[in-house]
């Protein structure tokens, strides 16, 4: 899940103002300076091209130095809304893009109804008409001040833009946090609640909700964020406290076979470190595998040493700062798992 609630801000800068008191010359008959052209992104995927092994997506527009989790595309791959969060993950926001009709995607925006109360874990259903996502936003719409739990919400398509959101009634929400949605093509919603993974099935006007087996959910162990396969033949999972867990949290798959669950199996070191990997997400198309990891790289992931303070300010401006940072992979992996393969 993820926190934020800053837009994305393209500043440009003046030369510095004159001294108080002091003439300034007159300006030279040249051509002023051209600004800086901001980079095209075009094609499927902002065109990036991952390989089978994790790299940073979109680094400097969506993967930056902040906290960015969810990479949710929608199934016609022209939209991608994903999250950003302080460095604490106290507060979350929902960013959005567009691929308009030429290919070319549009800069990284607010969405319309997110950035005033926290909103993290969007995903599109498998028609693109909704998008859910989670939010601490008040249940009434007279209250100004954010809950204490997180309630899942969604909004639905209205011509090029969104309505206004709704909230999940109970039993799916409680007074407790729920987490991380995931939808099947069925209806069928799947989510985190006190480190377990839960699913809700449509039952009328309501939902009839259960929790997940321990093929699944574990009796010592911490559940959450699953991401399920549209036709539900597999989930994928973080977890902690598993005897096999490389850091914080790690990524597990589990494949639905004649209706139950295969005992969960870890995505193995090349996804999974001993830092916490979280959130993930395969393309609609089933090409890719999205996650948000905590791993640092460069200067940041030096051996610990003394350091001057533009040492400190350099290794803090780094993308992989070790702050979350949106992952992906070729998702071809998964097929072979099921098969009785090794993880990637």
């Amino acid at each position: 899940m993820s926190r934020f609630a800053f837009a994305l801000l393209l500043v440009g800068c003046g030369g510095a103002p004159a001294a108080p008191g002091v003439a300034t010359a007159p300006a030279a008959a040249t051509a002023p300076a051209a600004p800086a052209a901001a980079a095209v992104l075009r094609g499927p995927y902002l065109g990036q091209v991952p390989d089978t092994v994790p790299a940073l997506f979109a680094p400097g527009v969506v993967s930056r130095r902040y906290q960015e989790l969810n990479a949710a595309f929608s199934p016609s791959g022209d939209e991608l809304v994903f999250t950003l969060a302080d460095s604490g993950r106290r507060d979350y926001a929902l960013v959005g893009m567009v691929r308009d009709a030429s290919g070319v995607w549009s800069s990284p925006e607010v969405m319309g109804f997110s950035g005033r109360f926290p909103d993290a874990d969007p995903i599109f259903t498998a028609d693109g008409s909704r998008l859910y996502f989670i939010s601490q936003r008040p249940r009434d719409a007279a209250e100004t001040a954010p809950r204490k739990d997180f309630d899942i919400w969604y909004v639905d398509k209205r011509g090029a833009g969104w309505a206004e959101p709704v909230r999940l009634g109970e039993p799916v929400n409680t007074d407790a946090d729920e987490f991380y949605v995931s939808v099947t093509r069925d209806g069928a919603i799947y989510f985190s609640r006190k480190d377990d993974v839960y699913r809700a099935v449509p039952s009328g006007d309501s939902y009839r909700v259960e929790k997940l087996p321990p093929a699944v959910n574990g009796e010592k162990t911490a559940e959450f964020d699953p991401f399920v396969a549209p036709d539900e033949s597999y989930l994928i999972f973080a977890s902690t406290g598993r005897p096999e867990s490389l850091g914080s949290g790690d990524l597990y798959v589990s494949f639905r076979v004649k209706g139950e669950w295969t005992p969960a199996r870890s995505l193995g070191p090349t996804i999974n470190s001993k830092v916490l990997e979280y959130c993930p997400i395969v393309s609609p198309d089933g090409a890719y595998f999205f996650f948000t990891s905590y791993k640092k790289s460069g200067p940041a992931a030096a051996t610990p040493r003394r350091r001057t303070l533009e040492q400190l300010t350099d290794e803090y401006d780094e993308i992989e700062n070790g702050l979350g940072n949106i992952h992906w992979l070729k998702a071809d992996f998964l097929a072979a798992m099921r098969d009785g393969g090794a993880p990637p």
